[in-house]
């Protein structure tokens, strides 16, 4: 009886661990998505009425760091899982890729509905400057999986 009890706790410790390597990774990947469609999509604003590329860079300025940052976090954080397989079979289950799956998914359309819209406006003779669209197409293109699988994980 004292040895499943033991066993239990190291279960229950291993699932709180699981928690939160699962709570880190979903916070991160948010900010590692938000900061980067920031720190790209800021690049669209200069060309924008009332900013001028001084406060596009500030900006980035900001935003870029973060992005980085938060990209050596999830890194790290891979590297951990990576070598604690106890952990990553909890964390790295069949929903978990199902999400991941999803989360592509979302960026492909995402990205595909933008890039049919300004063909749309430029079919229709509605003049489009590239520097405005391009950086919030790439910037959407990347930061939508990441949003939407921190915004599906473990929710």
């Amino acid at each position: 009886m004292g040895y499943m009890k033991g066993a239990m706790s190291d279960n229950e410790k291993l699932l709180r661990q699981a928690e939160r390597y699962a709570g880190m990774r979903r916070a991160i990947l948010f900010i590692n998505a938000l900061s980067y469609f920031v720190w790209i999509g800021a690049q669209a604003l200069q060309f924008l009425p009332g900013f001028t590329p001084h406060q596009s860079a500030l900006i980035q300025f900001v935003a870029g760091p973060i992005w980085l940052v938060s990209l050596l976090c999830i890194l790290v954080i891979g590297v951990r899982l990576y070598m604690r397989r106890d952990l990553r079979g909890l964390i790295d289950d069949e929903r978990t890729i199902k999400i991941g799956n999803q989360a592509f998914q979302a960026g492909y359309w995402v990205l595909l509905i933008g890039i049919a819209l300004v063909y749309a406006l430029l079919f229709c003779g509605i003049q489009i400057e590239g520097g405005i669209f391009l950086p919030i197409l790439l910037s959407l293109g990347v930061a939508v999986p990441g949003l939407t699988y921190a915004s599906l994980y473990r929710s």
